[in-house]
């Protein structure tokens, strides 16, 4: 975002600059789930601004935005995450890539489809957001992704999940989720504090954008369609297929 728009005044911005860079760079070569997060992240930032900063092209900028709509990606045609598919990218992950993170993830969201990709691995924002942060790099900071600290001793993890434009706690009950037994299981009792879904690279929580580069990368290797997205997780995981197995915990 900060190489297209990062030098760019605010109140100088139009619904088609906005439609161009999109179409050009954010969602080019059919990225629509990059470009969404992109356009979701701009919201974010003109709600910044508008709220907190009082800042009148933000709320200029931000009322164009919520008239404009964007392309979603097709679904027609595109098949659905199965359990097989879950394991399987799990499995590579962990056996050939040595990222137990994605194993992790990848069992969390197909188990519970309420929580989306960013409320697993969390998102980076700038430190201007107002919610809070113990985690920063350079000039932004890691929020909203699952922490240990939200698992109690009953293996029961409470967050609040965003639900349409509501902020919902919930509770979900790991011990009913197999995939996710398996994969925690492997983590010693030592490594589960901070977020639980690190990048094995950087010792971080991943940037939305690399763990789904990643992610593709994984499911390639492990013979999973690419007509099957990490987009279609929350889909397929409504099927009774997400909760079919109850897990053993250490």
């Amino acid at each position: 975002m900060k190489n297209e728009i990062g030098s760019d005044v605010v109140s100088e911005f139009t619904a088609q600059r906005i439609q161009s860079i999109y179409d050009s760079s954010w969602a080019a070569g059919g990225k629509i789930a990059m470009g969404h997060d992109m356009i979701a992240k701009l919201r974010l930032l003109c709600t910044f601004g508008s709220t907190v900063l009082n800042d009148d092209a933000s709320s200029r900028l931000s009322a164009i935005m919520g008239n404009m709509r964007f392309a979603k990606a097709a679904s027609s045609g595109s098949q659905r995450l199965t359990i097989d598919h879950a394991r399987a990218i799990k499995a590579t992950a962990r056996e050939h890539f040595g990222w137990d993170s994605i194993a992790l993830a990848q069992a969390i969201q197909f188990h519970f489809p309420k929580l989306r990709q960013s409320d697993v691995i969390g998102e980076w924002v700038p430190l201007s957001d107002p919610t809070p942060s113990d985690i920063v790099r350079g000039n932004e900071k890691w929020v909203r992704g699952l922490r240990w600290s939200e698992v109690d001793e009953n293996l029961i993890l409470r967050r609040k999940v965003t639900v349409g434009r509501d902020q919902r706690d919930m509770e979900f009950n790991l011990k009913r989720a197999g995939l996710v037994a398996e994969e925690i299981n492997r983590v010693p009792l030592s490594r589960r504090v901070g977020p639980m879904i690190v990048c094995e690279f950087s010792g971080l929580p991943w940037s939305g954008n690399e763990y789904r580069r990643k992610w593709r990368k994984v499911a390639d290797k492990a013979g999973v369609p690419k007509d099957v997205k990490n987009a279609e997780i929350r889909k397929s995981a409504d099927s009774s297929e997400s909760d079919e197995v109850e897990g053993t915990f250490e």
